[in-house]
């Protein structure tokens, strides 16, 4: 496992984190000028909202969040909030609770490129996009439950 900071560089990868919390908190949360690599990580997370990756304020210089595998059930995947030019590539994420598995809000300059994001829950979203600039590709995939219940 590889967790390291220094300064303004974080590198971590192939960890496995494995939290159950029932309000607030992050497995991993950035705030401040930052760079490098979030990678390669496991995450099972369970609470209502708890978060994953959350970056707060960041002032980012093209940080990589790319191969993590994340299963929720409730809160957040990946949280931007006034936090620009991350790079998303190549993480799945599944939802199975009440949540969505990536929340932007007052985000500029992201790039999302083959993401799996699905949301198994009918009531709620896989992604949520507020005041948000992102870049996708073409390959970028996004699943989202559109079937409703019906009664005949």
């Amino acid at each position: 496992n590889t967790f390291i900071g220094s300064g303004n560089d974080i590198f971590c990868e192939s960890n496995t984190f494995n939290c159950i919390k029932e309000y607030t908190g992050s497995a991993i949360s950035i705030s401040g000028y930052i760079r490098g690599n979030i990678s390669k990580n496991k995450f099972t997370l369970t609470g209502k909202d708890f978060k994953g990756i959350a970056l707060v304020n960041a002032s980012v210089d093209g940080l990589l969040i790319s191969n993590n595998f994340m299963v929720l059930s409730g809160g957040t995947g990946i949280y931007l909030n006034n936090s620009h030019s991350t790079r998303l590539l190549h993480n799945s994420i599944l939802q199975k609770g009440n949540g969505v598995c990536f929340t932007a809000d007052l985000t500029t300059s992201t790039i999302s490129k083959n993401n799996i994001f699905y949301n198994s829950s009918l009531q709620n979203y896989a992604e949520s996009l507020k005041n948000t600039t992102i870049y996708t590709s073409v390959l970028r995939l996004l699943i989202q439950h559109v079937l409703k219940e019906t009664t005949r």
